[in-house]
This record gives structure tokens, C-alpha cells and sequence, in this order.
């Protein structure tokens, strides 16, 4: 089981390499987390979460990889959840991404305050704003708002439970 700091090393890890592609077990990276803990402790702890193998349930905040990640996730039954980035029009590789997803896998979030989708981009995100990031998931897999929101609804029922 995984105690709370090698959960919190691999937050730190992944917030990280995400923002700005920096090397896991990073100086900076141990510093601006504060993990009270060495680069090479974060690089022992990742060692260790890949023996254990990943988690039950992985879901991938605000997905951002290409078709080829989504597939190589999808493959392990892993969720890939989209944020408004789907919306933006240099985010082409996103969207290819979205297309290969299996409907059982796929889920939508706000990543509120941030990633606010067009035309709303630039202002603060918000739950509200969530239709905009649906039309275009539906958009881009070609089946209905309406079937779209079936599909998030029944993959977020079975992934955090009932309301």
C-alpha cells in the first residue's frame, strides 16, 4: 500500500513534469513542493511505485497526451479525463486523443479556475462552463450531446459512485 509522502512525491511528480517537463527527482522540483525529502528518495519512490504497479483505479486529470498516450492508457483500463483544452484550436493532438478513448474510459472535469473552454477562454473556469467542454467532446467523437452525456454520466457514476 502506498503510505501518504510517496502519494504526495508522486502528486509533486506529476504536477511538475505536466507544468514544465523537468526530470523526475529534480533539485527544483523537491524544493518548490517542500517534500522535505532528496531527488533521489523522489527517484527510489518512484522505483518503487512502478514494482507495486499503478493503482486500481487511475484516472488522468485534465489529459493532455496524444493518441498514442490515450491508447497506451486505454490499454491498461485506464481514464483519461478532458478538460476545456479540447476546445482550443491548437489542440489538435488533444482532440485525436478524445477519438481513441473507449466511451468506458473517458470523463470531463473543469479543472476550475483554470483550462476555460472557448469561448469562455481567458476567464476564470467554472462548472457552469462544462456544456461547452461536452459539445466539443461529442462533436469530435461524432455521437450526440445527449449520448455524450450518458457516457460521462454512467463513467462518473461507476468511477467516484452514486450522487
Amino acid at each position: 500500500m502506498l503510505d501518504e509522502r510517496k502519494l504526495e512525491v508522486l502528486k509533486a511528480i506529476v504536477t511538475d513534469y505536466v507544468a514544465s517537463q523537468e526530470p523526475v527527482g529534480s533539485k527544483a522540483l523537491v524544493e518548490r513542493h517542500q517534500l522535505n525529502v532528496s531527488p533521489a528518495t523522489v527517484r527510489n519512490d518512484m522505483a518503487v511505485l512502478e514494482d507495486e504497479g499503478a493503482p486500481e483505479r487511475v484516472i488522468f486529470h485534465c489529459f493532455s497526451g496524444d493518441a498514442a498516450m490515450a491508447a497506451h492508457c486505454a490499454e491498461r483500463g485506464w481514464y483519461l479525463s478532458f478538460a476545456g483544452v479540447v476546445t482550443y484550436s491548437s489542440a489538435g493532438g488533444l482532440r485525436d486523443a478524445l477519438r481513441v478513448v473507449p466511451d468506458d474510459l473517458v470523463l470531463v472535469e473543469t479543472d476550475a479556475p483554470y483550462l476555460t473552454p472557448v469561448p469562455h477562454r481567458g476567464r476564470p473556469n467554472a462548472s457552469y462552463l462544462m456544456p461547452w467542454t461536452v459539445r466539443a467532446m461529442a462533436r469530435e467523437r461524432g455521437v450526440s450531446e445527449v449520448a455524450m452525456c450518458g457516457t460521462l454520466w454512467d463513467n462518473a457514476q461507476r468511477v467516484f459512485g452514486a450522487w
